[in-house]
């Protein structure tokens, strides 16, 4: 799989707007819950702590593809 998402910047990009509106549609959601004065539901403390965590994993791989280049065949 690495050797799949290192080689192609296309997919990179794609994956990384997937995550972009991922954390838009958590963000919102708990906004929204916050503007009713509305108790956060559980499902939504649980998701926005693993997409934190992930956002790591995707931090440190954007970082070290900043200079990246295809894979000449």
């Amino acid at each position: 799989m690495q050797e799949i998402v290192n080689s192609n910047p296309a997919l990179r990009k794609r994956l990384y707007a997937v995550y972009a509106v991922a954390g838009l549609l958590l963000g919102s959601t708990q906004v929204g819950y916050a503007a009713a004065e509305a108790g956060q539901p559980v499902w939504l403390t649980v998701a926005l702590a693993v997409y934190a965590y992930v956002g790591v994993a995707f931090g440190f791989a954007a970082q070290s593809k900043v200079a990246a280049r295809p894979v000449e065949e």
